[in-house]
C-alpha cells in the first residue's frame, strides 16, 4: 500500500491485525449471533463509508476552490475538543444512514480481501486531504454532521478517534461475543 499520514496509517494498521487471516464466515458473524449487532464486515464498511464521505466532501470542496465560509458554534466547538483533541467518541449515538452499513450482495471477502478494500478507500481520503491541506492553510475544509467544520489535522484525528471505537466493536464481532 502506498504511504499514508501517520494517523491514517495507525488507523490501518489496528483495523488490519484484527482482520488479517481471517475468512468470510469469521467476517459475517454478528456479536452474540445478535443481528441487530454490526458484523466485522459491517463495521468495516462503515468505517470505509466515512472515508469515501470524506474523500467525496474534499472533491467538492476543491472543485468550488473557495475556502468554506461557516464557523464552529461553541457547542461545535466543545464537541471538537472532546474528540479531535482529548481523543473521547460519545457511545450511543447511531451512524448517520447515508454511512450504515446495509445487507451486501457482494461475493464473501477474506480478511485479507477486505485489508486490501479499506486500504483503497483510507489512501484515497488521505490523498484528498493533501490536496485541499496546501490551499486551507489550517482553516476548517469541510463540516462534520455533528462536530462543524474541521480543517485537516482535526479531520484527521477525528478519523483515528472514530476508527478507534470502532475497533473494539471489530474485535467482539470476530469473538463472536
Amino acid at each position: 500500500m502506498a504511504a499514508v499520514h501517520p494517523l491514517l496509517d495507525q488507523i490501518r494498521e489496528s483495523l488490519a491485525a484484527p482482520l488479517a487471516g481471517c475468512s468470510a464466515e469469521q467476517l459475517s458473524r454478528y456479536p452474540d449471533n445478535d443481528p441487530t449487532r454490526w458484523s466485522a464486515r459491517q463495521v468495516i464498511e462503515h468505517l470505509s463509508a466515512t472515508w469515501c464521505s470524506t474523500t467525496n466532501g474534499i472533491e467538492d470542496r476543491l472543485k468550488k476552490d473557495r475556502p468554506l465560509r461557516t464557523r464552529p458554534t461553541f457547542a461545535q466547538r466543545c464537541m471538537q475538543l472532546a474528540v479531535c483533541e482529548c481523543g473521547y467518541f460519545p457511545n450511543g449515538r447511531k451512524a448517520p444512514l447515508a454511512v450504515q452499513p446495509g445487507e451486501t450482495n457482494d461475493e464473501p471477502l477474506s480478511g485479507d480481501q477486505l485489508i486490501t478494500r479499506f486500504s483503497t478507500a483510507l489512501a484515497a481520503m488521505d490523498l484528498a486531504l493533501i490536496r485541499i491541506e496546501s490551499r486551507s492553510k489550517n482553516a476548517p475544509v469541510l463540516t462534520h454532521f455533528l462536530l462543524g467544520p474541521l480543517n485537516v489535522r482535526q479531520w484527521r484525528r477525528f478519523h483515528r478517534v472514530h476508527a478507534r471505537h470502532h475497533a473494539t466493536q471489530l474485535t467482539r464481532a470476530l469473538r463472536g461475543a
